[in-house]
C-alpha cells in the first residue's frame, strides 16, 4: 500500500496533506465506509485491497475534496468516464509498476466482459454518457482509457502517454483552480501530441465503437 501511494503521489508531485487515513478491516463481509476527505476504509472480504486503494488515492486528484478538479459536464455528458473509468485504468498502470507479476490483471476481466456481455447489447452506451449501468463508465471506461494511452503513445513515438495528460490536467485544474470539460481534455491532448483526437473522441468517448485490444484477446 505505501508503494503504491508513493507512486501515485509521484504523478502529481505532492502528497495528500497531514491528516489522511486508511485502515483495512480482516473481515470475511464486504463492508466499505464509503468515501470521505480524509480518509477511506474497507474489509479485506472485498478481495480486491489493493484496486480499492489505488483508487480512493487516485480520487484525491482527479475526483474529491480538497485538491479536487472540477469537471463541468451539461446533458449528456457525465464525468464518470473521467473520474472513474479513467482512475480505473491508473489502477491497472500503478499495480504493474508496483506489484510484481501483476499483467493488467484487473483491466484484462473488463474487457473480457465488455466482450462477452456488452458490446453489441443493448446495455453498451458511449462512457461519457449519462444512464446505463456503473460498468460502463468504469470498467468499459478504463479499457477506452487503455487504447487512449496506446493511441497518444504511437501518435508520439513512445514520447507522450496518458500519465502526462493526467499531469497536465491537474497542473492547470488542480485544487479547484477552474473548470473543465471533455472538451478541454481533447484540447490538452491534442498540444501535448500535436495531433487531432477528436475523431477518437467521437468514436470511443461519445460513441461506442467496438473496443479492440489484441493483447487481452
Amino acid at each position: 500500500m505505501f508503494k503504491i501511494f508513493e507512486n501515485i503521489c509521484s504523478i502529481f508531485g505532492e502528497g495528500v496533506g497531514e491528516r489522511y487515513c486508511t485502515f483495512v478491516v480482516y473481515y470475511n463481509s464486504e463492508v466499505y465506509s464509503s468515501e470521505n476527505t480524509y480518509s477511506q476504509g474497507f474489509s479485506q472480504g472485498f478481495g480486491i485491497v489493493d484496486e480499492m486503494y489505488a483508487h480512493q488515492i487516485f480520487h484525491r486528484w482527479n475526483g474529491w475534496e480538497p485538491y479536487e478538479t472540477i469537471m463541468i459536464t451539461p446533458p449528456p455528458w457525465h464525468r464518470g468516464f473521467y473520474s472513474e473509468g479513467w482512475n480505473n485504468y491508473f489502477i491497472d498502470w500503478n499495480l504493474n509498476q508496483v506489484k510484481p507479476g501483476f499483467s493488467w490483471d484487473y483491466l484484462k476481466k473488463f474487457y473480457n466482459t465488455y466482450k462477452s456481455e456488452y458490446y453489441g447489447t443493448i446495455k453498451d452506451i458511449p462512457v461519457a454518457n449519462e444512464g446505463g449501468d456503473t460498468f460502463i463508465y468504469y470498467r468499459k471506461g478504463a479499457c477506452v482509457a487503455y487504447i487512449l494511452n496506446k493511441e497518444i503513445e504511437n501518435q508520439t513515438g513512445g514520447e507522450v502517454f496518458l500519465v502526462e495528460v493526467q499531469r497536465e490536467i491537474w497542473n492547470r485544474y488542480g485544487h479547484m483552480m477552474g473548470t473543465f470539460d471533455y472538451n478541454d481534455i481533447i484540447d490538452i491532448i491534442n498540444e501535448l501530441t500535436d495531433s487531432d483526437f477528436s475523431e477518437f473522441f467521437n468514436n470511443y468517448v461519445f460513441g461506442k465503437k467496438e473496443i479492440i485490444i489484441p493483447e487481452f484477446e
